[in-house]
């Protein structure tokens, strides 16, 4: 039986899918979405990222969720998209791992540390079952189907429209874009966001000097 490895079952049960696999930031930050990579938005290859190909991606994610087909994505639609990828996930989890197809993972099935095993049995019954595995960390889940919706509606009317996830691109460009020359190269977007960490404490704060420089300095 083919296993997989842990970090796929962390996948799994900690709900970073949110939306699907929406494009690169879709709303600040990413709005807990899925990040691509460069590759994935340079569509032409030719070394950058235009306006054009950022706006294509986010009218793609908009498109793809809107499941009645009238222009807008609801907190509905986010969250049945949310749902259904994470179904998908875990039945193919179980259709890898469930050797004996009972409907139920075994520690040894499972194969991740013990302690993982027994937070995601609920019913402590040694075993996992799918609903056991679809509910757990559905904290998180809703917390990151919130972030598209927090960033990208604009109006604060409930949906998101085409015009918003246009608008999205446009101010992503121009935040990301350091050199202000229109295109994101691959070095810019390998700092995106623009925050690190480091030696600093967090955004614009660094760190104070040490207890002996303090002290030389106050001398």
């Amino acid at each position: 039986m083919k296993k997989l490895s842990f970090s796929v079952v962390l996948a799994v049960v900690g709900a970073s899918l949110a939306t699907g696999g929406a494009a690169l930031a879709c709303g600040k930050g990413g709005g807990g979405h899925q990040r691509l990579g460069f590759a994935d938005l340079d569509q032409n290859q030719d070394g950058q990222v235009t306006l054009a190909e950022l706006t294509q991606k986010k009218e793609g994610w908009l498109k793809k969720l809107d499941g009645n087909r009238d222009g807008a994505v609801t907190q509905a639609e986010l969250e049945a998209a949310h749902t259904a990828r994470k179904t998908e996930r875990v039945t193919k989890l179980f259709t890898e791992r469930d050797a004996n197809a009972d409907g139920k993972l075994t520690a040894q099935e499972a194969n991740m540390p013990p302690r993982r095993f027994q937070k995601l049995d609920a019913n402590s019954d040694g075993a996992l079952t799918k609903q056991e595995m679809l509910s757990r960390g559905n904290h998180q889940g809703r917390a990151a189907k919130r972030g598209p919706m927090a960033h990208l509606d604009q109006n604060a009317d409930g949906k998101i429209t085409i015009e918003e996830v246009r608008a999205a691109a446009k101010s992503q460009l121009a935040r990301l874009d350091k050199n202000s020359d229109g295109v994101l190269k691959a070095d810019e977007m390998q700092h995106r966001g623009g925050k690190h960490r480091g030696k600093h404490r967090g955004p614009g704060k660094h760190r104070g000097p040490g207890k002996a420089q303090g002290k030389a300095q106050k001398s």
